[in-house]
């Protein structure tokens, strides 16, 4: 398990720290929810979990980078709620298996936040653009 998620960490870094942009890329939310659904069938179904915080927040609040925050904050309790739940089913036998993918996930969803402490200073200043409004030049 830890040789896949390494992979998928390298996937994520590579987006948020791609060499041929100087070392500024994205923010690596959409690469994390496509390598979680991609890479490890245990996390598909937080990866569809945090997409759907996603797709919600941006419909209440409008803001991009609030739905990104909330739905990486999700991740961890997600995975751990998938694990727990396939354990109190006898899916699997023990909840040792779950180590590593809460670790790797909890790393990714603080990386994620961390990359939006630009955004999260322009929301406390207030001047976060919302979806569908215009920004003023």
């Amino acid at each position: 398990a830890w040789i896949w998620l390494a992979i998928m960490v390298g996937a994520v870094l590579g987006n948020v720290l791609n060499p041929w942009l100087k070392f500024k890329g994205g923010k690596g939310v959409a690469t994390s929810i496509g390598a979680l659904m991609g890479v490890f069938p245990a996390l598909a179904i937080p990866g569809m979990g945090i997409f759907v915080v996603w797709v919600v927040s941006l419909a209440i609040w409008r803001y991009i980078s609030v739905a990104s925050i909330l739905a990486s904050a999700t991740l961890p309790i997600l995975t751990l709620l998938t694990f727990a739940v396939a354990f109190k089913t006898n899916r699997i036998a023990s909840i040792d298996p779950m180590w590593p993918f809460l670790i790797v996930t909890s790393v990714l969803s603080t990386l994620v936040i961390f990359k939006h402490k630009a955004n999260i200073a322009r929301l406390r200043a207030g001047s976060e653009p919302k979806v569908g409004k215009r920004v003023a030049a």
